[in-house]
């Protein structure tokens, strides 16, 4: 298995948001084959309609014979998840989806231009197919500039940069505006003010930026916010800059994405199912990164092997060293005693049905774990760690898990070198937020003392170092 098995779970997860959490589908193992050019066109079941602003997508599903009851199941189960796909199809890609409905006949359209993958869903003996098909021309809703004129055979390694992208998580606040119900809107408004990641000042510049939605932000507050909001619009009318507005979205969506990563709510469910779906294609590739054998001899050339191997499972010893013997990994014999070792691989564990890898990328995250503890950096070290950073694309990937203020804050008191190599590879307008706040522009009425400075640097070492132990980013420690 490797990472490109991954984006059939994406992508199922954008068309049939939850499908699998529904109580007719939650207690079936399962599984997913790689997406590939269509080498059969099968009479489809269902047909997906995604209505954008200019055309309809129509991707198809087959349900191979469950029986009456179980189809129904099935069937009611695709059109329930279906109710918040258009949501979260918008959410990720950013383009705009009007509807998404399901219809029970045949309709997919360029059948010449098509790509499938299958579901299996297994249950006690039994086993149910679904194939999907997917027309190219959706791929255009994740990747604008992706040729959908004819088939392309790598679509999942033209996928993967998509969905890692940094700011793929962030949710555009115009269009939770346009789409959000009032109630739902004044939910997340107020989750935002009772975190204290929404001042008066950014509803000033969400307003001057989307004044089309103006009332319906206002009308989203509380009586005794809307007071305050209507005192702060007067205060700053004729003042805002486009500059402002567009730092002042931006914090508003960073803010949106730290709730929502902490939230109970349909879209923080929908943002950690995603989430956690995209880290695992990281993981596939840290694995992938040198062959196994390479992995082993690097643990063991930084003496880091003995302690990586019993912070593991038994279970994930046995699965990882699925082949093992004494001439191929010689270390269990210098390191473990003969009863450990017949008792991990000769003993009466039970098989498990995980794959490989799995095991082995829990073993290598263990490594990378243990490596970044063992160095015990902490605040002081946060000048060291920045220049540790070896690709500077990565300090985008920084900004975005540690925040813009938090990140700004502890780059006070930094080297000018340092400071200007981290907002030069930061994106606008994260860099003039960043650059505000060092030189005193922004929020210029609050004083960093060395304890807030020191707490601020703690943290984004922290975030740094998980980063690297996830294999997001790479640090020549």
């Amino acid at each position: 298995m490797d990472s490109s098995f991954i984006i059939p779970r994406l992508i199922t997860e954008l068309i049939l948001p939850g499908i699998f959490e529904l109580p007719e589908l939650k207690n079936f193992h399962v599984s997913f084959s790689q997406i590939r050019s269509a080498a059969v066109l099968n009479n489809h079941d269902l047909t997906l309609v995604i209505e954008r602003l200019n055309e309809i997508i129509k991707p198809g599903i087959v349900i191979s014979d469950p029986g009456d009851d179980k189809r129904k199941k099935i069937t009611a189960s695709i059109r329930e998840s279906v109710k918040r796909a258009a949501f979260t199809l918008q959410f990720i890609s950013g383009r705009e989806i009007k509807n998404l409905s399901v219809i029970d006949k045949d309709l997919v359209e360029d059948k010449n231009n098509l790509y499938q993958y299958t579901i299996a869903l297994r249950k006690d003996e039994n086993e149910i197919i679904l194939i999907i098909s997917i027309p190219g021309r959706f791929f255009n809703i994740l990747i604008p500039s992706l040729d959908t004129s004819y088939v392309r055979e790598n679509i999942s390694e033209l996928l993967i940069p998509f969905f890692k992208k940094p700011d793929l998580l962030y949710p555009s606040i115009e269009m939770l505006l346009s789409k959000l119900e009032s109630i739902e809107l004044s939910a997340m408004l107020d989750l935002l003010k009772r975190n204290n990641r929404l001042t008066d000042y950014q509803l000033v510049l969400l307003i001057n930026g989307f004044p089309e939605y103006s009332l319906k932000i206002k009308n989203a507050l509380s009586k005794n916010r809307q007071e305050s909001l209507s005192g702060e619009l007067k205060k700053y009318k004729g003042k805002v800059t486009g500059e402002d507005i567009f730092c002042g979205i931006y914090s508003v969506e960073e803010n949106i994405n730290q709730v929502y990563k902490k939230g109970n709510n349909h879209i923080s469910d929908r943002f950690r199912t995603l989430s956690g779906l995209i880290n695992k294609i990281t993981d596939y590739e840290l694995y992938m990164r040198k062959s196994w054998t390479d992995w082993i001899s690097e643990m063991d050339h930084k003496k880091m092997l003995y302690k990586t191997i019993i912070k593991c499972s038994d279970q994930t010893i046995q699965d990882a060293f699925t082949d093992y013997n004494e001439e191929k990994y010689p270390f269990f014999k210098r390191d473990f005693s003969p009863a450990k070792i017949s008792e991990l691989f000769y003993g009466s564990i039970s098989r498990s049905s995980h794959p490989v890898p799995d095991a082995r990328i829990s073993v290598i995250r263990t490594y990378r774990k243990l490596t970044a503890e063992t160095l015990k950096y902490n605040h002081e070290d946060f000048g060291y760690i920045l220049a540790a950073v070896i690709n500077n694309s990565d300090f985008e990937i920084i900004v975005r898990n540690s925040g813009w203020y938090i990140l700004s804050t502890a780059l006070k008191q930094c080297s000018r070198k340092t400071v200007d190599r981290v907002i030069n590879n930061v994106n606008f307008p994260a860099s003039v937020l960043i650059k505000g706040v060092i030189s005193g522009t922004i929020n210029s009425d609050i004083i960093h003392d060395e304890i807030q400075v020191n707490r601020a640097r703690k943290e984004c070492v922290r975030v740094i170092l998980e980063l690297y132990e996830d294999g997001i980013i790479e640090l020549e420690i």
